[in-house]
């Protein structure tokens, strides 16, 4: 949202698109943006977002978008919140050119306290669903996400997204089934920083998203674990986030 010369925050890692589409359903993408805030005015940068949240629903409502959100940093480095929405490729990137005048003329001093709180640094980044679970029009509130963002072989890489879509995200579906995971998601670069991957699952405690990982990993084998965790994306870092509200 928010001052493209500056801090341009349209875009988590939102819930988006289906683990195993029909081949024939459009490719879902998100435009995410990662934040270093003031830490002493966040809460004041999550106020903002919700006041300015009425202008991303429209477009879900139209149908431009599928999802959007914001989520606060429990968690990890130096980001301290992310913003995000999705939906297909032309239609997303037709809203990034356009949403951000749409911002600043629906609440023009939402819009700058916002810059000025989250001001301090950004990356952007473009994302490309590759499996997950099924979209919702918002993030849902109070859910807590574990994030992590590998470093990657792109030589490699294309052989890691087979192990999540046959033989991760399967287990990682199997346990969202019986209620222990409320979603995930398998993200690929499209444009953006030198993460190339991301893992995100979704539970209601940090604790529980820690036994997930645990459950999952033991689920899948050694063998599968290790060539996510130490072959062609062997490096990474993670992240805990938790949704915030788009409405006070």
């Amino acid at each position: 949202m928010f001052k493209r010369t500056t801090v341009l925050a349209l875009g988590a890692l939102a819930l988006v698109g289906s683990a195993l589409h029909a081949q024939d359903a459009p490719e879902q993408f998100l435009i995410v943006t990662y934040y270093q805030c003031d830490y002493g005015l966040e809460g004041t940068a999550d106020a903002m977002f919700q006041r300015l949240a009425p202008v991303y629903q429209k477009h879900v409502d139209a149908g431009h978008i599928s999802n959007f959100g914001m989520g606060a940093h429990v968690m990890g480095g130096n980001w301290r919140r992310f913003v995000t929405m999705s939906g297909e490729q032309d239609a997303l990137l037709d809203l990034w050119s356009t949403i951000d005048a749409e911002l600043q003329a629906s609440d023009p001093v939402a819009y700058a306290q916002f810059n000025a709180t989250c001001g301090k640094g950004h990356q952007d980044y473009l994302w490309a669903n590759v499996a997950g679970s099924a979209p919702s029009p918002t993030l849902v509130p109070n859910q807590f996400r574990l994030s992590t963002y590998f470093f990657c072989n792109q030589a490699r890489e294309a052989s890691v997204d087979t192990l999540v879509t046959e033989t991760i995200g399967p287990e990682i579906q199997k346990h969202m089934n019986m209620g222990h995971v409320t979603g995930w998601s398998w993200l690929r670069h499209d444009n953006g920083g030198t993460v190339r991957r991301v893992l995100t699952y979704t539970a209601p405690t940090i604790k529980g998203l820690f036994q997930m990982r645990t459950a999952v990993m033991s689920g899948v084998g050694d063998e599968a674990a290790n060539a996510l965790f130490g072959g062609a994306c062997g490096n990474h870092f993670e992240y805990v986030w938790v949704d915030i509200p788009t409405a006070p």
